[in-house]
């Protein structure tokens, strides 16, 4: 199962960790192909802007993309709304291979 985490900070999307491979018996080179080509289409939109800082590590079936400064920003909150979308479509079409989790961070450091 590939599993994605939305990390929100006072309703910014702060980050996404995906981590973790689909069934291959069940479609799952093409779910990991189409979740892939969101991720990366994201990281694309992000490392195009200027001014922001971005925290990334990739291991061979995980990848972890956060945003260290510039997240208020509203281009980059709609880059990371749309591939949430795309995420969570990909959730409801295939619920047995992906799973989209959102977690919140609090003022206190605490993530729920």
């Amino acid at each position: 199962m590939v599993i994605i985490k939305v990390y929100r900070e006072q309703g910014n999307i702060v980050a996404l960790d995906v981590c973790g491979r689909a069934d291959a018996g069940r479609g799952g080179a093409a779910i990991e192909s189409a979740v892939a080509a969101i991720i990366h289409t994201l990281l694309m939109g992000l490392k195009s802007l200027r001014r922001i800082a971005l925290d990334l590590a990739e291991e061979e079936t995980a990848m972890h993309i956060g945003i260290r400064r510039g997240f208020r920003r509203n281009d980059v909150q709609a880059l990371m709304r749309a591939a949430g979308l795309g995420l969570q479509q990909q959730s409801k079409q295939y619920p047995y291979q992906v799973r989209v989790v959102e977690r919140i961070i609090y003022s206190d450091g605490v993530v729920l």
